[in-house]
């Protein structure tokens, strides 16, 4: 590790915009920025796969465990490789900062530095998610795909009594149920502001009209006019702009995946017998269900924890 600059280092300290890119030498995005320079303890991040989602979770990690000495910082991802490809992305930043601390230890799930600070990063199955003791950081990565019972079991205890924690939800979304699902689209829990979910939102800008036509949606200031009434940061992806490229996507994958997947839209499952409204709806206090929605248990209504 080189010699440090120690004015440098207090500005980049409280900056991890200017670190990411000084530093780290990332492009960002004006969502990225936003998600970086929030002090909201919790955030839960709903984007487009490949709009950048990894641009957001390493500048985190690496920015925490060099300016927070003695720091744990705690990636759960939801497969083995997408563990790996975090991890990789956390070591090439890692290798662009001459001044970073030294590693003394590392393995492909663990980063020890000399300063004392830890980077974890882990699939997230029941076994591997035990809670560890006062993390400041906690990503979910990809968290739609991350089962509740894993989040109950690994996450809940590490918030336990732990106040300054920072927890990151940051996935494409799959489905409508889930701790991700509700933490982007229940209602704020009545607590404090810091701890209230702050929502962000970043699509494609396309919106398909049949399995081979796109139409443009409305103008990024509509949109962003829009989400913010119902408190969501809204942005469109610059990583879906080309036209061409998104029709050839939505012909291989098909218009129910192409808005799961690039609108970011929370896409009930095919064979879904009834909609997730058509059964709210149902169950609402002053509305008659149908005698055909009658005969369903409500044991069989598992899982719609949202309703």
């Amino acid at each position: 590790m080189k010699d440090s600059n120690p004015f440098l280092d207090a500005a980049l300290a409280l900056d991890r915009v200017k670190y990411a890119r000084k530093v780290m030498g990332l492009q960002l995005y004006d969502w990225q920025i936003a998600i970086l320079t929030s002090d909201r303890k919790r955030k839960a991040v709903d984007a487009s796969r490949q709009a950048g989602k990894s641009s957001v979770v390493a500048p985190v990690a690496t920015h925490t465990a060099k300016f927070r000495r003695g720091s744990l910082t705690i990636i759960q991802a939801s497969t083995l490789q997408q563990a790996s490809w975090d991890m990789s992305k956390i070591k090439n930043c890692i290798g662009n900062d001459p001044t970073y601390p030294a590693l003394k230890r590392e393995s492909d799930s663990l980063i020890e530095l000399e300063n004392g600070s830890r980077i974890e990063v882990i699939p997230a199955t029941e076994k591997s998610a035990q809670g560890a003791s006062a993390p400041a950081v906690i990503i979910l990565d990809e968290a739609s795909d991350i089962d509740d019972e894993v989040v109950s079991a690994g996450v809940v205890p590490m918030l336990t009594n732990n106040p300054e924690c920072e927890f990151i939800l940051i996935s494409t979304p799959h489905g409508r149920s889930g701790f991700f699902f509700r933490s982007f689209s229940l209602p704020q829990m009545k607590v404090a502001d810091r701890f209230k979910w702050e929502r962000f939102f970043v699509r494609s800008p396309w919106t398909p009209t049949s399995i081979t036509e796109l139409e443009r949606s409305v103008s990024e200031e509509e949109l962003k006019a829009d989400y913010a009434k119902r408190g969501i940061r809204a942005w469109y992806s610059p990583r879906h702009m080309n036209y061409e490229e998104q029709i050839e996507q939505l012909f291989i994958s098909g218009t129910r995946l192409y808005l799961q997947e690039h609108c970011a839209a929370f896409v009930e499952p095919e064979s879904m017998v009834f909609s997730y409204d058509d059964i709210k709806r149902a169950f609402d206090r002053g509305e008659e269900a149908s005698p055909l929605m009658q005969e369903i248990r409500i044991e069989e209504l598992d899982g719609l924890e949202s309703f």
